[in-house]
């Protein structure tokens, strides 16, 4: 590898701190970030005299790596262990067991070039990392969600519009309504996908400088994962509309071969004449046994806050009326009151 004029102006410079690849703040450093230079190199300023990185894309060597390269007396440089992200210190799972745990060791080692060379700490680099997996996450299983909806709605389910997104499809008298669910249905997801969309365009635009042009550094990860994010939404978007048209004229072409007729509201009248005589029945069912209550407490002289316990051979027939004050005038109906094997 060809070095260029300024690094080797550094080498003659710096001699012994450009071979152990301190920066100006003594703090040995390692590969950048960038992939293009394998250890820091001092210039005449702040920068790496080799990729012109600031210090802080270089990766920090701990104090047993800087002794022992040091130390070598073959004077090969030692390369920085390729899986250091395998730690469970760092959020590592040495045995996943879950679709959860899996996922958090497929996104670590990307997180972790991306943002260990700007927090080289384990603890906060840990907490910063469950955050941006349970984004993440959150994110993955609602576009999951949307994905498997959108599939069912799309599908030869009887349910589900599939068929309607033939154009010969054969229409039947009862089409319409099904059409009209899964219309609804793609309405929802719509906004749904509006949603997912705006909250993760949120969490994108926070990841940039107030200038709004450059990315904060550590971020590279996260907006590269926002963008695959929002693509996939904007193809879901597309493909909801296009759905969403099939259906719209598959309607109209239901209309147009069975339109809606009166017989549709007799219908609902028939209904709403079977649920009143329902609800008739239930409540004259209520008035019996709140007669029943008051005719046992007047025969046996009862306090109306005093718990009535009868025997069960005693039976009342239920075409007694017991009038709710004295002034309605409404005379009982003759009924029976028998005693079963009473004393």
């Amino acid at each position: 590898m060809l070095l260029t004029y300024k690094a080797v102006n550094c080498v003659a410079l710096h001699g012994e701190n450009l071979k152990m690849g301190k920066d100006v703040r003594g703090i040995e450093r390692g590969k950048c970030a960038c992939g293009e230079c394998e250890d820091f190199m001092r210039s005449d300023g702040a920068t790496c005299g080799y990729c012109g990185c600031l210090p802080t894309r270089h990766s920090k060597k701990d104090a047993r790596y800087s002794s022992d390269s040091v130390g070598s007396t073959s004077g090969a440089r030692t390369s920085e262990s390729p899986e250091k992200w395998k730690d469970e210190d760092l959020g590592w799972f040495p045995n996943p067991k879950g679709e959860y745990t899996e996922f958090s060791n497929s996104i670590l080692p990307k997180f972790y070039l991306s943002f260990w060379t700007t927090c080289p700490y384990k603890e906060r680099f840990r907490r910063c990392f469950v955050t941006e997996r349970k984004r993440q996450w959150e994110v993955r299983e609602a576009l999951k969600a949307i994905n498997h909806k959108l599939a069912f709605v799309t599908s030869d389910n009887p349910a589900a519009a599939g068929r309607f997104m033939e154009e010969n499809f054969s229409a039947k008298r009862h089409d319409a309504t099904t059409i009209k669910n899964n219309i609804d249905d793609l309405v929802k997801l719509k906004v749904k996908i509006d949603e997912l969309n705006a909250k993760v365009t949120e969490e994108d635009n926070a990841l940039f400088n107030s200038n709004g042009r450059h990315i904060k550094s550590g971020h590279k990860f996260s907006h590269d994962t926002n963008e695959e994010f929002l693509e996939s939404l904007k193809i879901i978007k597309k493909t909801v509309g296009e759905t969403m048209e099939l259906l719209e004229k598959a309607r109209d072409k239901v209309a147009s071969i069975f339109p809606l007729k009166q017989g549709n509201a007799l219908k609902r009248k028939s209904r709403m004449r079977k649920q009143n005589r329902h609800k008739s029945e239930k409540r004259r069912r209520l008035r019996y046994k709140e007669n029943e209550e008051a005719i046992k407490r007047k025969i046996l002289h009862i306090q109306g806050d005093t718990e009535l316990t009868l025997d069960k051979d005693f039976v009342i027939d239920h075409d007694i009326l017991i009038p709710e004050a004295p002034t309605q005038k409404c005379a009982p109906t003759r009924g029976l009151i028998t005693f079963r094997g009473g004393n």
